[in-house]
């Protein structure tokens, strides 16, 4: 993932609309084909892995004042969990799903 990382510009902001965000939500819910006014799945889902990898990487290079520092990993939703999660909560739109791909802080003493 250092190599993803290393592209992402958190200034930028993806080359896609909210709502052409939601009409690929829309598409998924129902399980239809995504009209070809919104962004590819795939495209949507390696942005945010790059945004998670990147976060990744800022805290794991943090200086910390403890002895042994977190574990930090970073993952992505799966296609099936995010439509499930579409269809648990129907007025969710896709443009306000903040976990498709996140980065996870563990301790590893206790």
């Amino acid at each position: 993932m250092d190599k993803l990382a290393g592209t992402m510009d958190l200034n930028t902001r993806p080359p896609w609309s909210n709502k052409a965000l939601g009409r690929l939500g829309a598409a998924l819910r129902e399980g239809s084909t995504p009209p070809t006014s919104c962004p590819d799945y795939n495209d949507v889902m390696l942005w945010n892995v790059e945004l998670a990898a990147h976060v990744q990487q800022q805290i794991e290079r943090t200086s910390w004042s403890i002895e042994t520092p977190p574990l930090v990993t970073s993952r992505a939703k799966t296609i099936d969990t995010l439509v499930q999660k579409l269809h648990r909560q129907p007025t969710l739109q896709l443009d306000r799903v903040q976990d498709l791909a996140v980065s996870v802080s563990t301790p590893t003493c206790c």
